[in-house]
């Protein structure tokens, strides 16, 4: 039975916000390409796009803390984690 290295381990965690990226934007990519296809019309609020924009961050910020973990940047990672605190 092979066993996972602390390496797999920190990779694995890459590898689920890079599904968590592709996963949204397959949901929610038809319907922004193409608004003609949406059950309920939804205006772009500013309310809309301060969630987009944060959400968009958050998963950005996600996928970039944990790549700097995998690759042993941990130095960058606390500091980058004090900037995402804002987030």
């Amino acid at each position: 039975m092979p066993t996972t290295t602390r390496t797999d381990a920190r990779w694995f965690y890459v590898g689920v916000v890079s599904f968590v990226i592709l996963f949204t934007l397959a949901a929610f990519g038809p319907s922004l390409i193409d608004p003609s296809h949406r059950s309920v019309p939804l205006p772009l609020t500013p309310w809309v796009l301060t969630h987009t924009a944060l959400s968009i961050a958050w998963l950005l910020l996600f996928l970039a803390q944990t790549t700097l973990v995998a690759t042993g940047r941990t130095r960058i990672h606390r500091r980058l984690g004090i900037a995402g605190g804002v987030i």
